[in-house]
């Protein structure tokens, strides 16, 4: 009587269970993440209203790292900086650390986990959808969103922050890379690289996927891509994979293959008595890959060698062992960069020059050399520091006169003990300013007069902040002002006048304050600096702006003509402008100069090139001087 009850009992369990787990067909269904169908070995299946699905499916559609301990029964689901820890057969689950129920537990069918796919998703920030009437589950996960992209340009290094970790593929097309990102860029996000140390120029553009950035790199520099406290990083840099070496009873010389921008500094450390006396000589952004030549025989030189002194940034160090204190020099050539020793130079000759208004001092070497030039202020005094060079020069004492008619002096001095040669220039209290200049075997010290001295200039970079100006091709009118004004503003005070600018920085400034400011200060000039465009790109050239007054005219006509001698592109002439407030508000002459339009591609090419740039700025300079002093 008992078997036949345990039997009947064992039937109808089966015949309640069977729909469940030996039916599938009539509560199986279809899970879609993101519009893509999952495909399952084992099929997902609906129990008591909550969709069940193998714990597969987490780990490769949702991208949950998983973890499942076979005694114990636990589950562990981490994803982004959250964490689900759940029990089979168990109603309770942990997610962040916080108990929280379930409807119905991690269940074993045919040594298969499977796990409430809706309670899953959703504390993964998903959404969930259910389509009856096609007994399909739609997933949704949480939109990624880039929140910066950011270029450092002193390591050579593109980072890409997001929201979470982003989905990323990479492919090359001869010097550019395609970065294609599924993350969508964060509003007002700006991004702007072109012609740089490492990079041509940087695009980017949006797909049905996320983001797409087009970087052209440089010739010679390779690149690294990894993430780094969630930050992807895309890091460029240059493989150094020869070095040559040649001597002679004069020198020693080596040519390091570098590109022609690679960054590098040096310096000596150690002493001859010591005998630990030698040259550091360090390169930015490279990986060394070349072999250490033999030195043998050298008279300069006892040994060479090298290594990766850093990997963030990379720098790659190269130590030179010197036998004593020689004449060495380090300078980039089309070769390479170049460290040669030689032995003591020589001061053979000073000369003085005068012309055009500038005085030249001449110091005339048999080969070139190190040097330092520091200005002793209280003595009005130019002191020119020449390493490991010997005085020929017959006379110690060398009297002229400057372009100006004031009365200098060049006193010499050797330093036996520093193996040095000093050079005090007296230049007296002149208001006088100096360039160097380096011409074969000749260091060349140029005096002039500080022309603009007791003038006040404002610079104008138009538009800045949340007002780009004309944009083509991803450069921001705002950026070739500010670019072209900071280099006019070194001008301008290298000459001795004094600058205010209405803005140094991507910041937005008000009309009537920018002009406000000129007024306030009394200022001499007014100089807006701006990019032209046109619904015509066949549209070229340089235009000058003004307010109908005698004196702002002649400005603007001034400025006009020293634009076009300095840029060589289309004469414009000057508009006449009446509504335009900063030339209409402003008590000084004043003028708003349209360098180049950036809607014509020739001329957008030139904006973009830093050599035009520094004509442009040239050639504003130029056009006040003849403004104030002619």
């Amino acid at each position: 009587m008992t078997k036949k009850i345990v039997i009947i009992f064992l039937a109808l369990f089966i015949l309640i269970k069977a729909p469940v787990f030996a039916a599938p067909s009539k509560n199986s269904i279809e899970v879609f993440i993101d519009d893509k169908k999952v495909i399952s070995d084992v099929m997902p299946f609906i129990y008591k209203d909550t969709t069940m699905v193998p714990l597969r499916v987490i780990s490769e559609n949702l991208g949950v790292k998983v973890n499942y301990e076979s005694v114990s029964k636990k589950i562990t689901l981490s994803f982004k900086n959250n964490t689900i820890i759940l029990k089979v057969n168990e109603l309770y689950a942990y997610v962040g650390g916080k108990k929280a129920k379930l409807q119905i537990p991690p269940m074993i069918i045919s040594n298969r986990v499977f796990v409430p796919l809706r309670f899953i998703a959703e504390n993964f920030e998903a959404k969930v959808i259910w389509d009856g009437q096609n007994r399909i589950v739609r997933i949704y996960k949480k939109n990624n969103e880039i929140k910066n992209i950011y270029w450092d340009e002193n390591e050579g290094v593109l980072n890409i922050e997001a929201e979470n970790p982003v989905e990323y593929s990479i492919q090359e097309k001869e010097n550019s890379i395609i970065l294609d990102l599924t993350a969508k860029v964060k509003e007002n996000q700006n991004f702007y690289v072109y012609n740089g140390k490492f990079l041509k120029d940087a695009q980017l553009s949006f797909t049905d996927m996320g983001t797409r950035l087009i970087l052209e790199k440089k010739e010679g520099f390779m690149y690294e891509y990894f993430v780094k406290d969630g930050v992807l990083k895309l890091k460029f840099f240059t493989i150094i994979d020869e070095l040559e070496y040649a001597k002679s009873t004069e020198s020693s010389k080596f040519t390091i293959k570098v590109p022609a921008n690679t960054e590098f500094k040096y310096f000596t450390l150690g002493s001859v008595n010591s005998n630990d006396y030698r040259l550091v000589l360090d390169l930015y952004n490279s990986r060394p890959a070349f072999n250490i030549p033999r030195i043998d025989g050298d008279n300069f030189v006892r040994s060479i060698r090298s290594s990766q002194f850093s990997i963030n940034p990379d720098i790659t160090r190269i130590v030179f062992d010197i036998k004593r204190e020689f004449n060495f020099l380090v300078e980039k050539e089309e070769e390479g960069l170049i460290v040669e020793f030689r032995s003591n130079a020589k001061l053979l000759d000073v000369s003085i020059e005068n012309k055009e208004g500038k005085t030249q001092i001449i110091f005339g070497l048999d080969k070139t050399t190190a040097y330092s030039i520091n200005e002793d202020v209280l003595r009005n005094t130019l002191v020119i520091e020449m390493d490991k060079t010997n005085l020929i020069y017959g006379g110690k004492t060398l009297d002229f006169t400057f372009s100006n008619g004031m009365k200098g002096n060049v006193i010499f001095e050797e330093d036996v003990n520093n193996n040095k040669l000093v050079a005090r220039i007296y230049k007296g209290d002149y208001g006088l300013h100096h360039n160097v200049l380096t011409l074969d075997n000749k260091i060349i010290i140029e005096f002039s007069s500080l022309s603009l001295f007791g003038k006040t200039i404002v610079i104008d970079p138009g538009h800045g902040g949340s007002d780009p100006g004309a944009v083509y091709q991803g450069v921001y009118e705002k950026d070739i002002n500010l670019d072209i004004a900071l280099r006019l503003k070194k001008v301008l005070e290298d000459n001795g006048a004094k600058v205010l600018m209405t803005r140094e920085s991507d910041i937005y400034v008000n009309l009537y304050a920018r002009a406000g400011m000129a007024n306030e200060i009394n200022a001499d000039l007014f100089v807006s600096i701006h990019c032209n465009s046109s619904l015509n790109p066949q549209t070229s050239g340089v235009q000058t702006l003004y307010f109908p007054t005698m004196e702002k005219k002649r400005f603007a006509e001034v400025i006009q003509k020293s634009m076009v001698e300095a840029l060589g592109i289309t004469d414009l002439g000057i508009v006449e402008r009446t509504a335009l407030v900063v030339i209409r508000e402003t008590n000084m002459p004043s003028c708003i100069i349209e360098v180049a339009f950036m809607s014509n591609p020739k001329d957008l090419s030139l904006l973009m090139d830093p050599n035009f740039r520094q004509k442009a700025a040239e050639g504003i300079f130029k056009g006040i001087l003849r403004f104030l002093l002619y």
